[in-house]
């Protein structure tokens, strides 16, 4: 995840990416989202392997419909070594 070092996430507090009610936003974060350099490439991870938070600017729900649309399944996360 190279890529996540030139988030413009990053420093924020991590409680924002992962509220309890994503129907209840408080802060909003995803305006950070959308000028972030790599938005893209949160996408892409996001939909391989997160069922949960806000990633580039997506919401869980946002992503399973994504997936569905797409024909794609989560993948399981084995190491992290990038």
């Amino acid at each position: 995840m190279e890529w996540a070092k030139q988030g413009a996430c990053l420093g924020t507090p991590v409680e924002w990416w992962f509220p309890e009610d994503e129907a209840k936003l408080e802060p909003d974060p995803r305006h950070i989202c959308r000028k972030c350099p790599v938005k893209a490439d949160c996408l892409a991870w996001a939909l391989d392997y997160e069922r949960y938070g806000i990633w580039a600017d997506t919401l869980a729900w946002e992503r399973r419909i994504i997936r569905q649309n797409r024909g794609l399944k989560i993948q399981r996360l084995t190491g992290l070594d990038e």
